[in-house]
């Protein structure tokens, strides 16, 4: 009878540290969101990295956009398209096929200046990779722009 009892208060336990972790992880998140809205980019950078190395695929997508953007953190391609396939291998997807449309939706914020300054060479950049990964949106641009293959 009393092993039951023990069995029963490590499960219990094991129950509550795990929501507790559950809910810390949504409270991060939920902050993270809050501080992006606010244009506090440090901040919600410093919340979503943690989330992003444990595995938190909605952290690790928005985290590859901060990096793409130089939002918190310096811009950076590689940083960027890594933390977006991570994000993509939580859905059973690890190819860069998977993160065509994140490519082409970040290409489209630098050609319109949505968040960012309008960078049209950038935008190129972005928006040809998610076309050589056969993303049709992309592949539409870059044959109705009449943008070369090779830029």
């Amino acid at each position: 009878m009393k092993a039951g009892k023990q069995i029963i208060t490590i499960v219990f336990l094991v129950l509550v540290v795990i929501m507790s972790l559950f809910l810390l992880m949504n409270h991060m998140f939920g902050k993270s969101i809050l501080y992006l809205k606010d244009e506090k980019f440090n901040y919600a950078v410093n919340y979503l990295q943690p989330l992003a190395f444990i595995g938190h695929s909605k952290a690790q997508k928005i985290l590859g956009e901060c990096y793409a953007f130089g939002h918190g953190v310096d811009e950076n391609m590689e940083k960027a398209k890594y933390w977006l396939k991570r994000a993509s291998n939580s859905n059973n997807c690890n190819n860069y096929q998977c993160i065509s449309s994140d490519l082409y939706f970040i290409g489209r914020n630098y050609l319109e200046g949505i968040g960012v300054d309008i960078n049209r060479e950038k935008a190129i950049i972005w928006i040809k990779m998610a076309a050589d990964n056969g993303y049709p949106k992309a592949v539409e641009y870059m044959l109705q722009s009449r943008i070369p293959a090779d830029q």
